[in-house]
């Protein structure tokens, strides 16, 4: 295994070891080894998506689809509507 150094702030540091404190992490190193791999999995899933060519296929469409104007109170309701249903249907199974 490599060995390293690094410097925090203030901040970070104190951070860092209330997770430890807290028993979210056994130790500084389990700590930036746990964000690592959850960044190396997050960049490997993002990876993914932006090759997949279905995606690539859709954003064209949305372009060529022109402008869609701006959107108003009742369009982002029933953009977020899905969300909150969803959040109250789980705290109701949550009681």
């Amino acid at each position: 295994m490599v060995q390293f150094t690094i410097s925090l702030p203030e901040p970070l540091r104190d951070y860092v070891n209330a997770q430890i404190d807290d028993g979210r992490s056994a130790s500084v190193d389990e700590f930036l080894r746990g964000l690592i791999q959850a960044d190396r999995e997050e960049q490997e899933r993002f990876d993914q998506w932006t090759r997949d060519p279905r995606v690539e296929q859709l954003v064209r469409e949305g372009f060529a689809s022109g402008d869609a104007g701006p959107m108003t109170d009742d369009d982002w309701e029933s953009l977020t509507r899905p969300f909150h249903e969803q959040v109250k249907r789980d705290a109701s199974t949550e009681s």
